[in-house]
């Protein structure tokens, strides 16, 4: 049962086909008896090749507007933004 959709993560990356294959061999290795494991260290690996790739500033904007893409399709709404979640966090007084 696939969980992720690493095939459009794959194409939608724009990465060179060597990088995506050692990715998901590395993965394979990893993981050679679980898909739902292997899956998620495909996904995890592009992110992280992303990141590398286009510097924090530029990968954050990137992941913003997939998340939104996201939502958009699948019609979801979060009640707090995860930001705000954390800031709001950071503002609550300590116990002591």
């Amino acid at each position: 049962m696939k969980m992720y959709d690493i095939d459009r993560a794959i194409a939608e990356a724009g990465l060179p086909a060597e990088v995506t294959d050692a990715i998901i061999r590395e993965a394979r290795e990893d993981y050679p008896d679980d898909e739902m494991l292997f899956e998620l260290r495909v996904i995890r690996g592009i992110q992280g090749e992303l990141y590398e790739r286009l510097g924090p500033e530029a990968w954050k904007q990137r992941f913003d507007k997939d998340v939104q893409k996201f939502r958009a399709e699948q019609s979801l709404e979060l009640v707090s933004e995860p930001l705000e979640i954390v800031q709001r966090l950071r503002r609550k007084p300590q116990a002591s």
